[in-house]
Formats: structure tokens, sequence, C-alpha cells
């Protein structure tokens, strides 16, 4: 049989199904449009979110004033696998399949209005569903009709009179001509119900994702019109730089910056993200930042290492050692230069772990004294109604003589009133104690040993870290909560004579416990 090469194109339709489920986040396919507007020298990046009906999500844009594209460049950029050359040193580009893998994560029709120094508006649009019905891959592309036209100009001519930049003389700079409009439509993957949800988490993703480019006034962006603001998750916590360097490996140096933040203590913590899920490393390639709070395999994640985070950059010329994924959104360590960083980090890792220990040694030693206040309530404990002493059962004795137990009469008023025995502090009514229940456990749970009654507060509750304990400073605040809770723990211990009213109530405890927890978060 003769051989011969022959072409062998995908299904167009089902390739492009494929590539619209690849592990893009919604917030990651706009950071990779964005990433273009850098790249092509924008100093004004819009990002809008719109409402087409209600307020669920209809359409996203991406408006930049950068030098825009030519009919050939822009032909390269809606095809998957562009030609168009990058420079792994400085762009934020990698592969050249950004711009269409990003938009069909999210919806199914992108269209481009463009402008260069040229001055022609060019316009070109993708459908998936025509891809898929015609089962290849093809794409509008012509001079910009009327309505094109306006657009460009509504929006990159616009937008910048609307958000003028100035010179640092305060000099008003000159509108540019030249940009880029990027609009996706027939969102039918946008994870967002809300518009203002979306806008939001965009604002502070871009800001900390593009932080470097903002804080050194190369690029301003703007979400539905607000400015953003750089969100440093190492430096807008008060750092420790506790060690700085590079490790070299034979395709260039990896700049890994070892940092302790502030422990502002767990209520503060907890407000600031302070936690588990955002401690390890933030890779940055070409500076911007590809992924955050990552252990890279190096550490395993504990409370104790919730304020080290390790600045981890890189040139793009290092993407095939490192493995950078097309969405840029994973990195994957040689076992050598693991090694290396290991090498380099895990000293500060293991003081890192020291300092919090040492620090929730100080906190353990001054935790909260309920000292006085447990005096206090064994003083007004006779004014108080409170469970009955738990008295160990004992066998009743038989009568001699196989007499029959005479019953007890019921007992006369009592004439013989002495003066009542003076308390002793000594022997406290009530006794509090800390538990760790988890963060949506109860507040407390309620316990009695004789006559008296234990509170073990929950100590990794919201409302016992937040409230209780933040206000134990406060008595006039922090004594009526104790009291509050006091109050409602003998009031359980008393139903416990009653089987059906004690389960009530523990289901009461642990769904006040709950909702306090959801709610404070």
């Amino acid at each position: 049989m003769k051989t011969s090469n022959k072409t062998n194109p995908p299904s167009a339709a089902r390739l492009i199904d494929s590539l619209r489920h690849l592990d893009y986040t919604n917030e990651g396919a706009i950071y990779d449009i964005v990433d273009n507007s850098i790249d092509a020298g924008a100093s004004q990046i819009w990002v809008e979110v719109l409402a087409t009906t209600g307020k669920e999500p209809g359409e996203i844009r991406v408006v930049d004033n950068g030098c825009g594209m030519d009919e050939e460049t822009l032909d390269e950029a809606l095809r998957l696998g562009s030609n168009v050359e990058k420079n792994p040193e400085c762009d934020l580009g990698l592969y050249g399949m950004g711009l269409v893998t990003a938009s069909i994560s999210i919806g199914k029709r992108l269209e481009v209005v463009t402008r260069n120094g040229e001055g022609k508006i060019l316009q070109s649009i993708q459908d998936v569903e025509e891809i898929k019905q015609k089962d290849e891959f093809v794409k509008f592309l012509n001079v910009a009709d009327d309505e094109a036209k306006k657009v460009f100009n509504d929006l990159v001519i616009e937008l910048q009179k609307k958000h003028p930049l100035h010179g640092h003389s305060g000099k008003k700079m000159n509108l540019r001509e030249t940009g880029t409009v990027v609009s996706i439509t027939n969102l039918d993957n946008c994870k967002y119900h809300k518009v203002n949800g979306f806008a939001g988490n965009l604002r502070l993703g871009i800001g900390q994702t593009f932080r470097k480019f903002i804080k050194a006034e190369k690029n301003t962006i703007y979400v539905n019109g607000e400015k953003v603001k750089p969100v440093d998750p190492i430096d807008d916590f008060e750092p420790d730089i506790m060690h700085e360097g590079e490790v070299v490996i034979d395709e260039g140096p990896i700049y890994l910056r070892i940092a302790e933040l502030t422990d502002y203590g767990s209520t503060i913590n907890r407000q600031k993200g302070i936690n588990p899920k955002n401690q390890g490393f933030y890779v940055i390639r070409n500076n911007r930042e590809i992924i955050p709070g990552e252990t890279l395999g190096l550490f395993t994640r504990h409370p104790s290492l919730n304020c080290l985070r390790i600045e981890f950059r890189y040139s793009g010329a290092l993407d095939k050692v490192l493995g950078s994924n097309f969405s840029k959104s994973k990195i994957v360590l040689p076992q050598s230069i693991s090694d290396k960083v290991g090498r380099f980090c895990n000293p500060f890792i293991k003081r890192a772990t020291q300092n919090a220990k040492k620090r929730a040694k100080i906190r353990k030693e001054t935790k909260e004294d309920f000292s006085e206040i447990e005096k206090y309530i064994t003083r007004k404990s006779h004014l108080l109604t409170t469970p009955k002493a738990k008295v160990e059962e004992r066998a009743k004795r038989q009568p001699r003589g196989g007499k029959a137990e005479v019953p007890d009469t019921e007992h006369e008023p009592r004439l013989n009133i002495r003066k009542r025995k003076r308390i002793s502090l000594d022997a406290v009514k009530v006794k509090f104690q800390e538990r760790s229940i988890g963060e949506r456990g109860p507040l407390y749970e309620a316990d009695q040993e004789r006559d008296v009654v234990i509170i073990r507060w929950n100590m990794e509750h919201p409302f016992y870290t937040d409230v209780v304990a933040a206000s134990s400073e406060e008595k006039n605040v922090f004594n009526p909560l104790v009291f509050l809770i006091y109050s409602f723990a003998c009031a359980e211990l008393r139903s416990q004579m009653d089987t059906d009213s004690q389960e009530i109530i523990e289901n009461i405890r642990y769904e006040v416990g709950r909702n306090l927890a959801v709610l404070m978060h």
C-alpha cells in the first residue's frame, strides 16, 4: 500500500467544546485578557461587567488604549495557537491561546474592535455556535461597520476623557487614538449571578494579580468605573522580611523573598485573611502573579505557618523548565529545583513555626481570666435559680426486722430559721474552661460536677474570639456576656431532668452556635 502524508485536522465542533472546559476560573480568564492589554502597552485598562437583564452578568468588556492591532495581528489573535511573536522575558502572554480560550471559557461569542497607528478601525467576531454548526474554525474579520466604530469611539476615546491621566507635573496627558475593545457575550459559563459580586471580586483579584504594574504606575485599571488599588499579600501586612535572594539554575535565576506577617491576633487575622489557605508561595511570572498561596510541595499547611508568605518570582524564560501551564495557573518544580528552593527556604519555614509557637505560649499564659467573675457568681448563687446538685445515688438501706419503710411525712413549716452560712469563695459554684469544638460548633458546652456548674467555651468560635475574648478588658461588656451564657447554661442543666426538653435545648444551642459563626464570617 502506498503511504503518503495527509492533513489530519481535528473536528472543530468537538475541539471547541473541549477547550471551553479547561482550568480557567471566570476571574482567571479576565486576567488573561488584561495580559494582552498590558502587552499592547496600554496605560489605561477598563474592565466592565454589564447586566443585560436583571442583575445577572450578560456581557464582559475589556477596553484599553494600547497600540491596537493591524489586520494580520487581529487575524492571528483570534486563532488558536496564534503565531504572534512573544518576548518571554517581559510579555505576559504564553502560548498564544489566551484571547480565544479565555473568552470561550465564559461565553460563546467574542467580538474584537481595534485600531492601530494606521487609523483604520477593524472588527472581528468569533461565535462558538457557528463553529459547531459548520464544524470548522471560522470567524468574521473586516473593516468595522458604523456601529462598531461608534463602540470604539464611545469606549476607547470617551473613557479616556472620563478618566484623564496626569503626568508628574500635574499636566493632563494627551488622549491616545489607538486601542482595543474585547466583548464577550452569551455568558453561559459565568459562575456569578450578580454583577456586583463578580465586579467586586475582579477588583480585588486584579489589584493583587497586577499589583506590581499598578504600583509602578505603568497601568491604571478600572473595574466598572472604579479605580483598582494594588493589593499586596505581603507588604500590606507590616511584614518582617526574614530573607531574600536568588536560586540560580541554568535557565536563569528564581528570586525568593521570605516574609513573616505581623500577627494581629486570631480575631484580626481572620478578618485580614491570614489563614492556612493564604499561607505559602506567591508565584510571580514577569511581574504578574499567577499563583497565590501555594505550598509547591515544600511544606504542609498548618495554622502555625499562617503568617508565612514567600514571593517566588521568575522570568518567562523559565516557563519550560518550571512547567507553566497555558492558563498560567500552575507550575511544577523538577526535583533538582525543588531541592534548591527547599534548602533556601526551609530554615525560615522552621523559624516561622517556632515564632508562632512562642506567640501561642504567650497568649496561653495571658488568656482571659474568669476567676473574679466566678467568685462574683458564687456570692450571688443563693439568689439564683441553679440546677440541683448532682448527688451520687446509693442503694436504699433495708429496715431492720423486715419492717416496711415509713414514708416521709410532709415537713411542717420551719420556725427555727438560722442565719445563712457565709459562702466560701474557695468552693466556687461555677468554673469557666476552654476547649476546641470547631468554628461552627456550639459557642459553649454546659456540665455539672456536684453543685458546680462548668461552662466550657468553644475557643474556636468567632463569637468567643471576636466578642467575648476581645472585650475581656471592658468589664461593662465582658461581664454581662458571661452572665448571659451562665444563665443559659443553668437553664439547660435544670432541663436535663426532662429528656425531651434537654434534647430541644441542646439542638437550639448547636443551631445558635452555627448561625452565629456563619453570620460573623
